[in-house]
């Protein structure tokens, strides 16, 4: 079985497949030690692949030395990742490389758009031919609530859960419909321009800001919170059959 790691800047999320079935999954805040130990337990692991946009984590690496085998640690330069795209650009993000190995087999040849709206905002274009068109980051829902506080005198900062009106009635509403629904206006502009570009696009559609889009562009997205962790297991699977 396959164990991967997905560590970014808010959250930290641990899947084991079987083959392409997922039978384990954990959202993980601390004890790194204790939770490899007990997956080790728990399952015969074969590999384990980690995507990691925080930084380094001394204590991840100590409880990865557990492990009978040395773990993939994702990054744009990583020899197992080449395969998938003609040129993979440097310095793109181990989550964002992984979410887009994840929909090469998902959308079997066409162009597709990967977002994944979590700490940022991120949009990743890949072409037919498996070419980088390229990309956008923007802060994420969080992070505009915070930067708006954090930057006038009088702002509050409030959580990104809660109420929310497609017109403010206070201050508070007014923040959360301004950051959410900026975010979801323009990940749908976005969509409706790259479908412009490639009629036959698809889209991905991960992490943790849960938004509701207009028909027209909901017809075309695919949403999976555990994108970035099925990019991992591909990279995984992969690796296992050329060994063999």
């Amino acid at each position: 079985m396959n164990l991967t790691i997905d560590i970014g800047n808010t959250s930290a999320k641990i899947a084991v497949f079987d083959g392409a079935n997922v039978v384990f999954f954990e959202r993980v805040a601390t004890d790194w030690q204790s939770e490899i130990a007990k997956l080790c337990r728990m399952f015969y692991l074969r590999a384990c692949a980690v995507s990691n946009v925080a930084g380094k984590n001394a204590e991840l690496e100590l409880a990865l030395k557990q492990l009978p085998f040395a773990p993939l640690m994702l990054s744009d330069k990583s020899p197992e990742a080449q395969p998938y795209f003609q040129r993979i650009p440097r310095g793109l993000g181990a989550d964002r490389l992984a979410a887009d190995i994840a929909a090469v087999r998902l959308s079997e040849g066409r162009p597709f758009l990967v977002i994944d709206a979590g700490t940022c905002l991120t949009f990743d274009v890949v072409d037919a031919q498996r070419s980088f068109v390229g990309g956008s980051i923007s802060p994420g829902i969080a992070l505009r609530l915070r930067a708006m506080h954090e930057h006038t005198a009088a702002l509050p900062l409030i959580a990104p859960e809660g109420e929310l009106p497609d017109f403010g009635y206070d201050t508070v509403t007014a923040l959360r419909s301004g950051a959410a629904n900026g975010v979801k206006y323009e990940i749908e502009g976005y969509i409706r321009m790259c479908i412009r570009r490639f009629p036959d696009l698809r889209v991905y559609y991960t992490g943790g800001n849960q938004l509701h889009f207009s028909d027209d562009v909901s017809a075309y997205i695919t949403s999976d919170p555990m994108l970035v962790l099925r990019g991992l297991n591909e990279l995984l699977a992969a690796r296992s059959l050329d060994e063999e």
